[in-house]
């Protein structure tokens, strides 16, 4: 639904789209933009990934700056030219929800299928936009 605002002259009106819950058209999915136009709310979390190729080959190693739903950033160093590449896997270490036998909190490793967005280098070290396509385990 579109809301009408006046515009300069009295019969015209412009058309924005408002705040909250939109659908897609081709999914039917419900996603809300936030204020800088991503699909999904960012949350501050430092989790250790690694980037991977399709075999297994670890390209970089760091840490998450950001986590949503749809994506991630990661801070780290790796090989140069090591991200030129569109799709990876990346390995995310997340505390798990159950503790273990000796009552202490673990960690769970999380595997999806990415691809690369951004790059950014930080003098020896480098950031990379993640957008998560897949989940493998």
């Amino acid at each position: 639904m579109f809301h009408k605002r006046p515009g300069p002259v009295a019969n015209e009106t412009r058309l924005r789209e408002p705040d909250g819950p939109t659908i897609d058209s081709e999914t039917h999915k419900t996603t809300t933009l936030t204020a800088d136009r991503r699909r999904a709310a960012r949350l501050p979390r430092s989790y250790c990934a690694s980037i991977r190729d399709g075999r297994g080959n670890i390209l970089a190693r760091g840490r998450t700056t950001n986590i949503s739903e749809t994506g991630l950033f990661i801070v780290g160093t790796g090989r140069d030219g090591a991200l030129d590449r569109e799709h990876v896997v990346v390995e995310i270490d997340i505390p798990s929800t159950k503790p273990r036998r000796d009552g202490r909190g673990g960690l769970r490793r999380v595997q999806y299928v990415a691809r690369v967005v951004r790059t950014q280098a930080f003098g020896p070290m480098f950031g990379v936009g993640l957008e998560l396509l897949e989940k493998l385990a």
